[in-house]
């Protein structure tokens, strides 16, 4: 088994490196986006659980949440629904909105079949 170290922080800062979180302008308020303080290890083939949330906690079930990797979309949440359409084919089938507290502003991102091109 192997042990990319520290891939939590390599997945986090790269895949994380433009998340974007959009509000209707009504409903537009300052919040920051919280991310994981420490580094994350996972073993290839393992299933990655990257932590974010918004604080002051609010809900993001009608915001716009993108997850990338470099340029490529990983992950696309918009208006309640995932949007996969746009999704880049080495995520397609890997990826999951933890979808039970978006409410809460919990924005979590699972990553299934973690592959060294996650890092």
């Amino acid at each position: 088994m192997d042990i990319l170290c520290p891939l939590g922080a390599c997945l986090f800062n790269s895949l994380i490196a433009f998340l974007l979180l959009m509000m209707p302008k009504m409903a537009l308020g300052q919040f920051s986006v919280i991310g994981p303080a420490g580094s994350i290890q996972i073993s290839l083939g393992g299933e990655a659980e990257l932590p974010c949330y918004l604080t002051p906690p609010q809900s993001a079930q009608h915001m716009e949440v993108l997850w990338l990797q470099s340029t490529q979309v990983a992950h696309l949440y918009r208006y309640g629904e995932d949007q996969l359409g746009d999704q880049a084919r080495d995520y397609q089938g890997r990826t999951e909105l933890l979808r039970d507290a978006v409410t809460s502003g919990n924005i979590t991102l699972e990553i299934l079949n973690v592959r060294l091109l996650d890092a």
